[in-house]
């Protein structure tokens, strides 16, 4: 795998480890708790191993890929050895082995897992990385500019195993006619009930709906691009921005939303497809163009001389998976991992 590729894949991973240690668990039992947390750093492990799947099956295409030919583990099916489930995770890597999560969510045996691990569909969508690679600024600056009005909205609802659900449209910015406020629309993403979005709908022509990004509780957008169903993801090292700001930008022409979203952040402006660090390009970005209006956590390097992944203790076929279940498979994991280590 190329040096572009791997980092764009940690950049991804760094993006959905965010997404988890943001997220409230005052709710969760404490053994859900726990688990999660291990998961989140296993999860960051696995990330600095920097070693992902190659996807040789479908060459020039970005699709997922549980476990690829010479049995390197997706980020998803490490997580779910570790945590035990290693007999499904086999199952999906011979029956569907370049599925996206919203399809596995059909299954109810990987909802039980992710329930017991403490994770929601929608994360674990966000750790499965997207294969595909989108400018920054193309998220807010692509296909705009006449015909093309903004709406902020609430998610309803989603059908099961589809990359489809429901959102009311509440605020419509600019001219009316292709949504109005009060509307049902229906989108192509995996998001959580209740997620506040921003997105797009185009007037004459084809009509189309689409959600741009999450709206934060903060009021500031997500660091996570939706234009596409595989999800489109920007680097921690971005500055946010507000949904009245991108709600203008969305309706300018290309060229004028280039610019004016390299006036709030010079870093708007570097092309993160290209090899190298994005924190360390965006860093000279700002020293030549001005002070971020806001900054966020880059990706971390590598860590030195870590080792390759181990599965757990499996929970056995037809048994009910429970957060203590997926745990000890954990603890043994980790377990059998130190051993090794100190016979090293």
């Amino acid at each position: 795998m190329e040096i572009s590729e791997v980092a764009r894949v940690q950049a991804h991973l760094a993006t959905a480890e965010s997404m988890l240690a943001a997220r409230t668990t005052e709710s969760f039992e404490p053994l859900q708790r726990l688990t999660r947390r291990l998961l989140r750093e296993e999860l960051s492990a696995y990330r600095a191993r920097g070693c992902f799947p190659k996807n040789r099956e479908h060459p020039g295409e970005r699709t997922p890929h549980f476990i690829d030919a010479d049995g390197t583990r997706c980020a998803m099916a490490h997580l779910m050895e570790i945590g035990g489930a290693e007999a499904l995770v086999a199952e999906i890597a011979a029956t569907n082995n370049n599925a996206y999560v919203a399809e596995l969510a059909a299954d109810a045996r990987f909802l039980a897992w992710l329930d017991a691990a403490g994770l929601s569909v929608e994360e674990a969508a966000t750790i499965q990385p997207s294969y595909t690679c989108l400018p920054p600024q193309d998220c807010l600056c692509q296909g705009n500019g006449e015909g093309v009005v903004t709406w902020e909205g609430t998610i309803l609802a989603r059908d099961a195993g589809q990359w489809r659900q429901d959102a009311r449209v509440d605020v419509v910015h600019g001219e009316t006619g292709a949504v109005t406020a009060g509307d049902v629309v229906e989108v192509h993403v995996v998001l959580e009930a209740g997620q506040r979005v921003l997105g797009t709908a185009t007037t004459g022509g084809t009509a189309r709906v689409e959600v741009v990004a999450r709206i934060e509780a903060d009021d500031r957008l997500g660091d996570r691009c939706l234009r596409d169903r595989d999800g489109m993801y920007s680097p921690g090292a971005l500055g946010p921005i507000t949904p009245a700001q991108a709600a203008n930008l969305l309706v300018s022409p290309e060229g004028t939303c280039k610019a004016e979203l390299a006036k709030l952040d010079p870093c708007w402006a570097v092309d993160t497809c290209e090899s190298g660090s994005d924190e360390a390009r965006c860093s000279g970005a700002r020293a030549d163009g001005g002070a971020p209006s806001a900054s966020a956590e880059g990706v971390q390097a590598p860590a030195e001389g870590a080792e390759a992944p181990d599965a757990g203790c499996s929970t056995t076929a037809g048994a009910p998976v429970t957060s203590s279940a997926v745990l000890l498979a954990i603890l043994g994991a980790l377990a059998a991992r130190r051993r090794r280590r100190v016979r090293a």
